[in-house]
């Protein structure tokens, strides 16, 4: 049988089937948030890792304080897009420790001018949520959102408005 490594180093980046296949595959080990923590580390393999923690995080698995500061230490210094945007689609469910809270806001505020549309809608949402978790952000996220409103092509402002209903 082979590793959950080398599952990831077979997958090809694109199929979600197969990608599906291996969340069902690997998902029940025990350890399976623990090997993803450590495989976050190769570059290579970051983009499937990210997918596989957020669907973990769906499904209703819960990270560690260090699971989620390893995590958000990776989030930081991921370059793959891909990466990213499953990051930030899994920022309901983070707690930012009030420690790495500057590197990540600055991480979000980089993605709002990111050439990825996907990546910059959905560093609004974290934003959102980073800003449900210090209230002292909504003024500036606000205004931020509202911004969006008028300058994002219509598929980032989708993401922004349904922010903006949700309110803080």
């Amino acid at each position: 049988m082979q590793t959950l490594r080398q599952a990831l180093y077979g997958w090809d980046g694109k199929s979600a089937s197969a990608i599906r296949h291996i969340y069902t595959e690997y998902s029940v080990d025990a350890n399976f948030l623990t090997q993803l923590m450590q495989l976050i580390q190769v570059p290579e393999l970051q983009p499937g890792v990210t997918w596989l923690l957020k669907a973990s995080l769906e499904h209703g698995q819960d990270l560690n304080a260090q699971q989620q500061a390893t995590l958000l230490e990776a989030f930081v210094t991921i370059d793959a897009w891909q990466a990213q945007l499953h990051i930030l689609q899994s920022f309901a469910y983070l707690s930012v420790n009030q420690l790495r809270t500057t590197a990540v806001e600055a991480k979000l505020r980089y993605g709002l001018r990111h050439p990825n549309k996907f990546v910059r809608a959905w560093s609004y949402h974290g934003l959102y949520h980073l800003a449900l978790q210090y209230p002292e952000l909504q003024p500036d996220v606000t205004q931020l959102l509202e911004m969006a409103l008028m300058d994002e092509p219509a598929s980032v402002k989708a993401r922004v408005k349904k922010l903006v209903k949700q309110g803080f």
